[in-house]
């Protein structure tokens, strides 16, 4: 046991007076942790550690701190070695009025415990906080918060302006433009959805959508769509929601038209060659060719 005196340079005065236990072993040494280092007494920045705290998170240790202030505060103890923490969090109010005399960086809109806060919030973050996880897809991009949008109160504007609702969700309409009233809007999931970098378009009589909004239309689960998308089947069969075996499907060829099944025991191939030649939209007489297609070059289909 031993005590600690905190004086104020210049009058002499006693700040205060700690008195701390720290139990050792016959050495004298530090016995709580077998790495756990003694702070006790030691200083870093304004904080001065008294005592090792009862929080414990994990295998995490913390220290009872005083603030020069007269402020209390724990902080773990591999951020108080780090310097990383440095007060009890007037340091950074005293920084704020020297770097910030206009009060930007004080909380006056009277929107920080609403939703849309946090939307604009999270906007900033993902684009200019290097370290948050969203940061390689946006601020790593380069994609960037308009200025004007870094007063709230002019998002807030805008928004309610353009259709913000509760359910709603900021979307960029170019997904590779920046966030700013020209590029952005209010959508709900579907939509935001269908804006993906990564979204596949297919095209069907003059109309280009994504796998998700053909699904809808055909009432086909989109699961499905995708997964014959990735095997080559084309439209109409890849919105169809049963397939029919493609050997059934018909084909006209000189005046006649029989299903590939027919054709195939005609021409002396099997089914399955004729039905994977017409799903790879091979023309004919290419497409009844009956040696292999390498052959196709040096042979004709005979008359």
């Amino acid at each position: 046991m031993y005590g600690i005196l905190i004086i104020e340079l210049g009058t002499g005065k006693i700040v205060y007076e700690v008195v701390i236990t720290i139990e050792r072993n016959s050495k004298g040494q530090f016995i709580r942790g077998n790495s756990l280092q003694d702070l006790a007494g030691k200083r870093f920045g304004r904080l001065v550690a008294l005592k090792l705290s009862s929080k414990k998170v994990g295998r995490k240790t913390f220290w009872d701190c005083k603030c020069d202030c007269g402020k209390s505060k724990t902080v773990r103890t591999d951020i108080l070695k780090s310097g990383k923490t440095l007060s009890c969090g007037c340091l950074k109010k005293e920084q704020d009025k020297i770097n910030l005399p206009n009060g930007q960086g004080r909380v006056k809109h009277g929107f920080s415990k609403t939703r849309i806060y946090n939307v604009w919030k999270s906007m900033h973050r993902r684009c200019e906080n290097s370290e948050d996880s969203e940061y390689l897809n946006y601020g790593g991009r380069g994609i960037k918060v308009c200025r004007e949008w870094s007063d709230i109160n002019e998002f807030v504007e805008w928004s309610y302006f353009h259709g913000y609702q509760s359910g709603l969700t900021i979307d960029r309409i170019d997904v590779n433009g920046n966030y700013e009233p020209s590029n952005c809007r209010w959508a709900d999931l579907e939509m935001q959805a269908n804006n993906k970098r990564n979204n596949v378009f297919i095209e069907y009589k003059g109309k280009s959508q994504t796998i998700s909004q053909w699904a809808k239309e055909f009432e086909v689960d989109r699961y499905l769509i995708a997964d014959r998308y990735k095997r080559g089947i084309k439209p109409p069969r890849l919105f169809q929601k049963k397939l029919t075996p493609i050997t059934a499907h018909l084909i006209t060829y000189k005046g006649k038209t029989k299903t590939i099944a027919e054709w195939a025991k005609e021409i002396g191939i099997k089914p399955k060659t004729l039905a994977e030649r017409a799903r790879r939209d091979i023309k004919q007489p290419k497409l009844f060719f009956p040696g292999s297609l390498n052959e196709y070059r040096n042979k004709k289909i005979p008359r």
